[in-house]
Formats: C-alpha cells, sequence, structure tokens
C-alpha cells in the first residue's frame, strides 16, 4: 500500500468537539483498558492501541492526565509501551 500500514485501535480516549477536553477520565480509560487486556478482546491478543486526540494534550491540564494515564499503566507489572514498528500486524 505505497508504503503505509494501517493500524486500527482498541480503545478511543474520546474528545469533546466544541470544548478540546477529554470526554472519559483517566481512570475511565484505563479501566477499559485492563478490561479489554483482562479478556482479551483486543484485536490482537496481549497488545492495545490507544487512540488519542492531541487536542486533548495541549494545555498542561491536558498534559497532566495524560502523565497520569501512562503513570498508571506504567505500574501494571504486566504492561509495557513499545514502537507501533513491533505491532504485531500481518499486512
Amino acid at each position: 500500500m505505497n508504503g503505509y500500514k494501517i493500524y486500527g485501535w482498541d480503545v478511543e480516549w474520546k474528545i469533546n468537539g466544541l470544548s478540546g477536553k477529554p470526554v472519559q477520565s483517566v481512570e475511565e480509560v484505563y479501566r477499559r483498558i485492563n478490561n479489554m487486556l483482562g479478556n482479551k478482546s483486543t484485536l490482537k491478543p496481549n497488545n492495545i492501541v490507544l487512540l488519542m486526540h492531541d487536542d486533548m494534550f495541549q494545555n498542561k491540564k491536558g498534559q497532566q492526565l495524560l502523565s497520569n494515564l501512562i503513570d498508571s499503566l506504567k505500574q501494571h507489572k504486566d504492561y509495557k509501551f513499545d514502537f507501533i514498528a513491533n505491532y504485531p500486524i500481518k499486512y
């Protein structure tokens, strides 16, 4: 496909189109990620793609929310972050 790879997402951190603020709390997004991995409902087993909208992170409050989510995920002993290049895609 002309050198492009297409990735879907498992969880979306939705944004309010008018305010640019996140719709879900950090706790809700964390819970959704945890649930999807726990019940093996992600597109690729043991992998999750989180869609986030950069408009949410243009101010200090949004940046803090993102930091809080990352910190929460890093505390889980079985979770790790990796480069999208290592995502197990077959096409």
